[in-house]
């Protein structure tokens, strides 16, 4: 029996040194893919987005603190592509493949106000720093600004994208950088609505992987913190760094093996975490390019991926349907 015994601890040892070695994570379910999460600015929630509706986690059990119900006769029907909390934590706003976004009492689940303009899905949604704005794209329509506190509209913007997936404010409020199909990423100014400049998108280090790749098709686009940078990502599985000033592209990180969707810097700007469509999310050095982690378990496309306010966590989403919380403390002080 010892020998029969021995053997078989042996094996469970080193499974368990294999596993202590991968990052740790709390896995969230939802019934349908996972489209949208967000972090809110105490790091202690997170709030997901799916068809079974939008979510609010505690991040460090994953307990399920409320879910946001939609209030179905308002023509929402819950389908919830982009989620985001204000830059209090107090407000929730939320878009859906119909025409509206819903901004909602992040503590009580009240719903607030009703944004309704565009003329498809909402497809990003995003608070202005100070909270009193907000940015939302839709499907073949132009991004729209509004007051977060009436609900009206104070502008448009005249992006040439055939589709802009994805729109910004700059740190200080005083940009917004935007991303689409069919168009390069571009810088405008927040109040009048102007734009400012394209980003610099080189073709030469363009390597074309699949038929369907476009060079002006582009997923997203984020500032740093601090605002000095902007990160984008598109069809070509190529990452860009730019300088948000002039524009110019620094470099570029390479690795992923399929379409990314979304890249997003750290809080401290060293870091670059993108989530693609091979399953991944991949943590990257922002000065070297140098890959440091690949979070690998995920079963589908892995949709967001964002750093916690304190760069400690990582949440990413799938359409595996779920989300997933990592503890990435040991990475982020490389």
């Amino acid at each position: 029996m010892k020998y029969i015994l021995f053997p078989t601890f042996i094996a469970l040892l080193l499974i368990h040194c294999v596993q202590a070695a991968e990052v740790p994570f709390v896995e969230l379910k939802h019934q349908f893919s996972v489209t949208s999460a967000d972090f809110s600015p105490d790091g202690k929630r997170i709030v997901t987005s799916s068809p079974d509706g939008a979510r609010i986690w505690n991040t460090e059990s994953g307990e399920e603190l409320r879910k946001l119900e939609v209030i179905r006769d308002r023509v929402h029907t819950g389908h919830n592509y982009a989620v985001a909390f204000s830059p209090d934590g107090k407000k929730i706003i939320m878009g859906g493949p119909d025409d509206i976004a819903l901004i909602w009492d992040g503590e009580s689940g009240k719903e607030l106000q009703t944004l309704k303009g565009h003329s498809r899905y909402v497809s990003s949604v995003a608070f202005s720093p100070d909270g009193k704005k907000i940015i939302t794209t839709g499907y073949r329509d132009t991004p729209r600004i509004w007051d977060a506190e009436t609900g009206k509209e104070l502008r448009q913007l005249e992006v040439r994208a055939i589709w802009v997936r994805s729109a910004q404010f700059s740190p200080d409020g005083k940009k917004i950088v935007t991303a689409g199909f069919g168009d390069v990423p571009r810088l405008w100014d927040a109040e009048s609505g102007k734009e400012i400049r394209r980003l610099q998108v080189d073709t030469d280090l363009v390597r074309w992987l699949t038929d369907r790749a476009n060079e002006n098709d582009f997923y997203s686009a984020t500032f740093s913190l601090d605002g000095t940078r902007i990160v984008t990502v598109g069809f070509d599985r190529i990452v860009r760094i730019h300088d948000t000033e002039s524009g110019i592209m620094l470099r570029t990180l390479e690795g992923h093996t399929d379409v990314i969707n979304t890249a997003v810097f750290s809080p401290n700007g060293r870091q670059v975490i993108t989530a693609g469509d091979d399953h991944t999310a991949r943590i990257w050095d922002a000065e070297t390019g140098k890959e440091l982690q690949t979070l690998k378990g995920h079963t589908g496309r892995v949709i967001t991926a964002i750093f916690s306010p304190d760069g400690k966590k990582v949440v990413t989403v799938s359409t595996d349907n779920t989300a997933r919380i990592w503890d990435i403390s040991a990475i982020e002080t490389k």
